[in-house]
């Protein structure tokens, strides 16, 4: 690479030392005419290297932009499946409360039934522990008692 500079370099020198008769100019006006000429040879060259170089920038931050873009879109994707994990635990947690639920109604259905039948019970062994007092009592009444005479 390096060579090949050189070597243009080498070439636009002999072609700008063929172009400008420098017999009788003084050292300043060769210094111009060879300012003129080495701007000439690489100027056209150096502008278009100076576009090419501003649309490789202006290419350069489009596709930085898209990048971001979607730098973004794949952290909200992310977000999105982090919502979509919470909504799903979110259902179950649901249904498991929704269950408890069940299972408590459930219960209390049971032990109110076993409270009623706890109190009849209750009840029944009052009326036959007083039914055995009055049967008692009447047994009692029936002994014969000795007469008095």
């Amino acid at each position: 690479m390096k060579g090949r500079f050189w070597n243009y370099l080498r070439y636009s020198y002999e072609k700008i030392h063929s172009n400008f008769c420098f017999r009788g100019d003084t050292n300043d006006e060769k210094i111009q005419k060879l300012s003129v000429g080495l701007l000439n040879v690489y100027q056209p060259k150096l502008t278009l290297v100076k576009g090419q170089l501003q649309e490789l920038t202006d290419k350069q931050n489009v596709l930085y932009n898209q990048l971001h873009a979607e730098n973004l879109k794949f952290a909200e994707a992310r977000q999105s499946v982090d919502l979509q994990d919470m909504f799903r635990k979110i259902k179950i947690y649901r249904e498991k409360l929704v269950s408890i639920k069940q299972n408590m109604v459930f219960l209390h259905e049971q032990s109110t039934k076993l409270k009623k039948r706890a109190l009849k019970l209750e009840q029944q062994k009052q009326k036959e522990a007083l039914d055995k007092v009055h049967q008692r009592e009447n047994e009692e009444q029936l002994i014969a008692k000795p007469q008095t005479s």
